[in-house]
């Protein structure tokens, strides 16, 4: 089964109609469900969504929904995960407002539970490593060299 990780923002646009990549969003999350792909999103993942969004009961409904789906599955941060998170963090050096410390630990999520792509709409700090990355309208800003 194919699978692919969704990054905190394209959910985010996926539950908030006012947001400019929603139509992207809704239609990227259908076009998986359609084709039997398995989205994986972490657990960290709704703790910002649901602090991020101003419908926050639909947000809360939404997990809900999607946790007892197959489409979908929930994950965990295992301490290798994070080990190797804090390694590259700290290897790259860069600490500024642009280096994102929660975009290296959602790839390494997403490289752990063997998804093929990412789905992010944030092309500035996600770690352009081993994976794909891919925005909300489905189209790739980083191939990750095979």
């Amino acid at each position: 089964m194919v699978k692919v990780f969704l990054d905190t923002n394209i959910v985010i646009s996926y539950l908030d109609s006012q947001r400019a990549d929603h139509e992207d969003a809704v239609k990227l999350i259908a076009d998986f469900y359609k084709m039997d792909i398995l989205m994986i999103l972490s657990q960290d993942i709704m703790t910002n969504v649901i602090y991020n969004c101003t419908n926050k009961k639909q947000a809360v409904e939404f997990f809900q929904t999607i946790n007892a789906d197959s489409h979908f599955k929930i994950v965990s941060f295992s301490s290798n995960m994070i080990d190797s998170a804090c390694k590259k963090y700290l290897e790259s050096n860069n600490f500024s407002k642009k280096s994102d410390f929660e975009d290296m630990l959602q790839y390494f999520c997403a490289l752990e539970n063997g998804c093929e792509r990412i789905y992010t709409n944030d092309k500035s700090t996600f770690p352009k490593l081993n994976i794909s990355l891919y925005n909300s309208s489905q189209k790739p800003f980083y191939l990750a060299k095979s």
